[in-house]
Formats: structure tokens, C-alpha cells, sequence
């Protein structure tokens, strides 16, 4: 176990067997030292041969970003044993419990199809952008709250299904939404499952009125053939359970 805050440019390898595990919890109050923990920079690289890659961290301070880990600038975390990946975040305040910004990040699984990746928001959201999920034989998106995807990529590969979850309001919060825009998630045969709560095949994320605007229950947006993005299972299961808000402005699942 590595107690650890953040990484610019540098690379943390494991050969053989053993466990990658980072913990991070921020004594800051915000602003730039709010982040429990923080990979950032060109080249940034969290490998290990065969054993898990374990990353936890716990934000604090009252404003963004409070983030409990936070992705940036082109970081990758690579297993290529059979091994998981497992991202937990807490973020403080209304920060996201896991936050990927700003140019082409990665979390790759492997070898193709074996072993899971899990990514977890104990606390609001996870949000990801310019961001690489698959390689794996599962991807799971968990959020207390809401799961936003902007420009993010989630895929398996032709022979090597992946089963995808994005459970929004996974804790059976009364509200948490999943928000998809201009993204790929394909399968190859894999089940992808869109819902909330402790089960998501059967629960649905449930939209409500943020302040700024009114969310969907499960909104997809900018996929399709004029686009480029899909929402492709190639013979797999496609499940998606989506709610309104009881507030009557609210738009539909």
C-alpha cells in the first residue's frame, strides 16, 4: 500500500505478482490541494503484470475540485494480467467522487475479456471525458449519485465481449441520473445494463432538477450514424431503465 496524493509524468509498475494499491486523502481546503488523488501529465502510467491495481481516494474542502481522484492530461492505468481495476473516490462537497478531464486517458484491462474493471463514486459523481474503458472482461460504473459520459469510449473488441453496468444512484438514493453524450460504448456481445439503484436490471436512474437545468432519468445524446457514436451490443443484452422525477417538470426516463 502506497499512501499517496499525486503523480505528474511518472510511472508506477508492478512485474509480477503484486498488488498496486494507492491511497490518497487530502488535508487541503480546496483549490488546487482538494483532490484525495491526483494522475496528471504526459505519459502518466499505472502498470502491473499480473497482479490488481487497486486506487482509493478522498477528497476535501467545501469547493471544486474536492475531487476523490482525479484523471488529466493523457493518464493510463493498464493491467495486463487477468487481474481487476479498481478506482473508489469520495469526492467532498458537490465534487465528483471520480473525474476524468482533459485529453486521451485510459483504463485497460487484460488480457481481452478476462477480469473486471470497477469504478466507484461513494460519494456524487462520476464523470468522464476523453477517456479509453475495455480490454477487460467487465466494466461496472457505480455512482452515489449521478454517471456522466462526454466523449468517453467503453469498449470490448471483436472476439472479446465486454458486459457493461452504469448504475447511477447506486446506494437507492431518491435520485441520480446517467447522462451519455457523443460517447461509444460497444460491446462486441457483451450485455450493457443503464439503470440505478442496488439493481440496476430492474431499478431505474431517476432525473430531478439540478439548480442550472432538468435531467433525464437516462439521456443519450449525439449517437448514431450522422454522429459516429454508437450504442452497440453486436448480439448482446441491452437494458435500460430510466425515470422521471415526480417533479412534473421534469422530463421522462
Amino acid at each position: 500500500t502506497t499512501l499517496f496524493r499525486s503523480m505528474l509524468a511518472g510511472q508506477i509498475v508492478s512485474t509480477g505478482n503484486a498488488m498496486i494499491n494507492l491511497v490518497g486523502t487530502s488535508v487541503g481546503a480546496g483549490g488546487t490541494n482538494g483532490e484525495g488523488v491526483w494522475l496528471g501529465g504526459g505519459g502518466n502510467v499505472v502498470t502491473s503484470t499480473n497482479g490488481a491495481i487497486s486506487i482509493t481516494g478522498t477528497g476535501s474542502g467545501s469547493g471544486n475540485p474536492g475531487y476523490g481522484i482525479r484523471m488529466i492530461q493523457g493518464t493510463n492505468i493498464i493491467s495486463n494480467g487477468p487481474a481487476g481495476i479498481t478506482l473508489s473516490g469520495t469526492g467532498s462537497s458537490d465534487s465528483p467522487g471520480i473525474i476524468v478531464e482533459s485529453s486521451s486517458s485510459s483504463i485497460i484491462g487484460g488480457p481481452a475479456a478476462t477480469g473486471a474493471i470497477s469504478l466507484t463514486a461513494l460519494t456524487n459523481d462520476i464523470s468522464l471525458s476523453a477517456v479509453a474503458i475495455g480490454g477487460a472482461g467487465s466494466a461496472t460504473l457505480a455512482a452515489e449519485r449521478n454517471i456522466v459520459l462526454n466523449g468517453a469510449t467503453i469498449s470490448g473488441s471483436p472476439g472479446n465481449p465486454l458486459n457493461v453496468t452504469l448504475q447511477a444512484r447506486a446506494a437507492n438514493a431518491a435520485q441520480g441520473s446517467v447522462q451519455i453524450t457523443n460517447s461509444d460504448i460497444i460491446t462486441y456481445g457483451g450485455n450493457l445494463v443503464i439503470g440505478g439503484g442496488s439493481d440496476p436490471t430492474m431499478m431505474p436512474a431517476i432525473g430531478y432538477y439540478d439548480v442550472s437545468s432538468y435531467l433525464d432519468g437516462v439521456l443519450i445524446r449525439g449517437s448514431g450514424a450522422s454522429t459516429g457514436y454508437q450504442i452497440y451490443a453486436n448480439g448482446g443484452n441491452i437494458t435500460i431503465n430510466g425515470q422521471g422525477s415526480i417533479d412534473s417538470l421534469t422530463p421522462g426516463g
